[in-house]
């Protein structure tokens, strides 16, 4: 798989936080050197590939944002790694989980971290507690059901619950009808 064509791509610039401005410049980011230092670092899956940047660069809503590239984390060591290479290189985060989200959430010119493939663990249920431990990848439906069999409900209900992930729910304060 060939690099991308863009040795750099341009993302928004921070303001002086001293004075109430809007975005006012950019900043260039090494997208070959990035994605280098990912395969590196990563087990999972990096991908900088035009046809993957094209399917992250939408969600449910009707925003359009082709990202920088994306990473699909095998484990949660990997998401460290995301990070410590996108500060290294000064590239933008974004997590994304099942990309449901109608006000674009889960789109923006950065590297996004897919957590839906392989982090969707359901881990301790305690009953007494009413708590469980989940990764964030896990389908909001499923942890449902999991729990479900003691009689305990995880309180968000999206009417993309079907689809939607618990790291979207607690990143975007998703509540449903209830």
């Amino acid at each position: 798989m060939p690099i991308t064509r863009n040795r750099t791509v341009s993302v928004p610039a921070h303001p002086d936080p001293r004075f109430a401005t809007g975005i006012v410049g950019a900043d260039q980011v090494n997208v070959v050197g990035l994605e280098r230092h990912l395969r590196r670092h990563v087990k999972g899956e990096v991908r900088f590939d035009d046809g993957t940047r094209a399917m992250y660069a939408s969600d449910a809503s009707n925003f359009r944002q082709v990202p920088i590239g994306v990473v699909v984390p095998r484990t949660l060591d990997d998401v460290v790694a995301t990070a410590v290479a996108c500060h290294r290189y000064g590239a933008p985060l974004l997590s994304r989980g099942g990309g449901t989200s109608l006000s674009g959430e889960t789109v923006n010119t950065a590297v996004v971290i897919d957590f839906s493939k392989y982090l969707t663990g359901i881990e301790e249920l305690d009953v007494d507690g009413r708590t469980v431990a989940a990764q964030t990848g896990v389908i909001n439906e499923q942890l449902n059901k999991h729990t479900g069999k003691q009689g305990l409900i995880f309180g968000p209900d999206p009417s993309s619950h079907s689809r939607c992930t618990i790291g979207g729910n607690l990143g975007n304060n998703s509540c449903g009808i209830h």
